[in-house]
């Protein structure tokens, strides 16, 4: 059977060197931002331990809504903050280095891998509509949400001021 058909259609970085930011309103920011899109969130991993300059914070998340019963967009989240310590204020200082990548996933139910016949009508209809069909449907909105929730973790984080 094959494998759903996977495309990364987003990913950025987000960088912070020794700078003041609130670390837990952009997580809060972003458990936020996919309630409100009807997203589920899932933690899928966070760290909290001492580090040589202060603490080290590391939150993997992900961000999935199935659209329809083809496709399904799949926001993952991967903030490493290190060398932190808490100021008096609330905020933290520190570095931090983040990754934010969508991807979308097509035919995630596996409803076209059950025979052969399936899977040949699934890889023609992925060749004629990739480029326009699919692109216009899931991709571009998918970019668009993508680039929102970026900038929503950025504006907590306080880097656009």
């Amino acid at each position: 059977m094959p494998k759903p058909e996977s495309m990364e259609v987003f990913k950025r970085r987000i960088r912070i060197v020794n700078e003041e930011f609130d670390m837990e309103g952009a997580y809060k920011a972003a458990k936020a931002f996919a309630d409100k899109k009807g997203y589920d969130f899932v933690e899928s991993d966070h760290v909290n331990k001492p580090d040589k300059y202060g603490r080290k914070y590391e939150f993997k998340s992900l961000i999935i809504k199935d659209l329809d019963p083809f496709a399904r967009y799949i926001i993952t989240v991967e903030l490493l903050f290190f060398n932190i310590n808490q100021l008096k204020n609330g905020f933290y200082k520190g570095d931090c280095v983040g990754d934010i990548k969508s991807q979308l996933v097509l035919d995630y139910k596996n409803k076209y891998g059950g025979s052969k016949l399936m899977v040949f009508f699934f890889k023609l209809y992925f060749r004629l509509f990739k480029d326009n069909y699919i692109k216009n449907k899931y991709t571009i909105p998918l970019i668009m949400v993508s680039m929102e929730f970026y900038d929503s973790v950025k504006s907590k984080l306080e880097l656009y001021s």
